[in-house]
């Protein structure tokens, strides 16, 4: 099974430029609800009413987040929405969102559906810890009063701090925000590393269906060059734009170009990919008359043929 990627190319292009201008009420204002739009634009060729039901409703629930500092105007900074709230509602849309997910997947009877499990699951995970995440930059921006200073801040180790589960030799503590964004850049690299390897393990072989002819094989290497492309500026934008902690919170124009690349290359990908080979369909149209006859028939001109030569 192949999983739509175009909401999440369109987020990407009108969130770049947003990104590097720092404007995070254009990002939560315009790039969220038209790539809601677009997905529930894509849950509708689904036959299924549930399914539909169910995407509407998810969509829905990260519109009500996106839009809720618009609504509660009361509070000087954007991410102090950030509360118990809009962890409750964020979790709650993309669980909705997982499990619908897993149900399509489930009915595919594709060979690849195993990975697809794999790939869904895991992207699961990563979704709730940058939701997790951004409940606790809402706490650091409550201490610094901005975002730029947490990535600047001086850690200093809190001796009363409570040893976590998860991490028990480095506990989060608004004392150390740089550690906050230790965990933010093992999040966005594990992210851009399994973004690959679905993408040239399971997505790109989608793209090849279409190539089982010599004008359709010339196009193997154009698909796998630009899947190469795409997986590379991805994985090199995450890499520099967290090389250091120090202002990684700033999208730059060069790390913003690599994704703007990345997603511009996955759309051309798919309309290569969806290209069909016109020159074999004009072959099965114009197929003679003369092949369709029977071998009965084949057999009653043989014969014909015999007679005339005695």
């Amino acid at each position: 099974m192949r999983l739509s990627r175009w909401p999440c190319a369109l987020f990407t292009v009108i969130t770049v430029p947003l990104a590097v201008n720092g404007d995070i009420e254009g990002i939560l204002y315009v790039a969220v609800p038209i790539a809601v739009l677009a997905d529930i634009k894509m849950s509708f060729s689904s036959r299924s009413r549930h399914v539909q039901t169910a995407y509407l409703l998810a969509n829905g629930l990260a519109l009500l987040v996106a839009i809720r500092p618009l609504l509660l105007a009361t509070r000087s900074h954007i991410l102090l929405f950030a509360d118990d709230t809009f962890l409750y509602v964020s979790i709650a849309s993309r669980t909705l969102s997982f499990v619908t997910t897993m149900l399509l997947v489930s009915k595919s009877s594709d060979a690849t559906v195993i990975r697809t499990y794999i790939y869904v699951i895991l992207m699961f995970i990563t979704q709730v810890m940058a939701v997790l995440q951004l409940g606790e930059l809402s706490d650091l921006v409550r201490v610094y009063n901005s975002v730029d200073a947490t990535t600047r801040a001086l850690c200093v180790e809190d001796s009363s701090s409570v040893t976590g589960f998860i991490f028990p030799d480095k506990p989060f503590s608004t004392t150390c925000p740089t550690r906050y964004w230790e965990e933010v850049r093992t999040n966005f690299l594990f992210v851009s590393q399994l973004y690959a390897l679905y993408t040239l393990t399971t997505d790109l072989p989608y793209d090849f269906l279409h190539t089982n002819t010599e004008y359709g094989r010339s196009r193997v290497y154009v698909l796998g060059s630009l899947a190469v492309i795409e997986c590379t500026a991805v994985c090199v934008a995450v890499a520099v734009q967290f090389d250091t902690i120090e202002g990684c919170a700033q999208l730059s124009w060069g790390v913003g170009t690599l994704v703007l690349v990345a997603a511009v290359v996955h759309v051309l990908r798919r309309v290569v990919g969806s290209m069909r080979d016109e020159s074999a369909c004009e072959c099965h149209v114009k197929m003679p008359r003369r092949l369709n006859t029977t071998i009965w028939d084949a057999h009653k001109l043989l014969l014909k043929n015999v007679k005339l030569k005695l």
